[in-house]
């Protein structure tokens, strides 16, 4: 979890860098009021996607009942699990819905509390998640609420 907040923060701090040589050298075309809009936009998505981290890790905290030193120890338990942590927050990151946000966190509390074949069956299903979106779950919702086609009988 602390590489990941580290690895975010170097990757801002070269966006930042990059920013800022932009701004003082003038490329052309790029003016220093669209390079600060560009770094404010950068750390409003820098700021999000942290929200969304932990509300996910205090959601699957919650459904396990567990305070964070006990989450960090099942966490180091396994690799396996710390991948799953990472892949999940990984894909935290990169949802606006609520709903995605808890189903992840789900996930991921019943990782932490199972055995090896069932961390395996969890990052099954958050790679899964990963690539369900919006309009995919209207397709769902959609196909769950049309009536079942009755079977024809030919008379």
């Amino acid at each position: 979890m602390n590489s990941k907040k580290h690895s975010e923060s170097e990757t801002a701090g070269a966006v930042a860098g990059i920013i800022a040589e932009i701004a003082s050298k003038g490329t052309p075309g790029v003016g220093p009021a669209v390079a600060l809009t560009i770094s404010a936009v950068l750390k409003s998505v820098q700021i999000a996607r942290i929200k969304r981290m932990s509300e996910t890790i205090e959601i699957a905290m919650d459904l396990m009942d567990v305070g964070l030193e006990i989450f960090e120890e099942r966490a180091a338990e396994y690799d396996s699990r710390l991948e799953l942590l990472a892949q999940v927050l990984e894909t935290a990151t990169h949802t606006t819905m609520p709903e995605k946000i808890r189903a992840l966190s789900k996930i991921l509390a019943h990782g932490f509390l199972d055995d090896q074949d069932g961390i395996a069956r969890a990052r099954i299903l958050a790679a899964a998640l990963g690539d369900i979106e919006g309009p995919h779950i209207r397709v769902l919702a959609l196909l769950k609420s049309e009536p079942h086609p009755r079977p024809r009988h030919d008379s």
